[in-house]
């Protein structure tokens, strides 16, 4: 209830809250592009734009809770496992550690 209210209702409260949405969504995709650049820094992923990666992920984070908001699909215990494997297939992370 509380995430439909946040992402789905809330749109017509005006641009003083759009701007506090599009600040917190600001604040999480820099703190995954921080995290991504310490990877690609020690070498754990290859290199890559971490600042359109963690975009990317963020649209798709929401792009998955707005569906499960208007249509109760897929559940999160469903959507979580998925989104991980796709994140980390995304930074070219071999299956075999994925699936340990």
């Amino acid at each position: 209830a509380l995430a439909k209210i946040a992402l789905v209702q809330a749109t017509g409260l005006g641009n003083a809250f759009e701007e506090k949405r599009r600040v917190v969504n600001e604040r999480f995709i820099q703190f995954i592009k921080e995290n991504l650049d310490e990877a690609v820094a020690d070498g754990s992923i290859p290199a890559l734009d971490t600042e359109v990666a963690a975009s990317a992920w963020i649209g798709a984070l929401n792009e998955v809770v707005m569906r499960w908001i208007y249509t109760g699909q897929p559940n999160p215990e469903r959507s979580l496992p998925a989104l991980r494997k796709i994140f980390l297939l995304s930074l070219e992370i071999p299956v075999e550690r994925i699936n340990k």
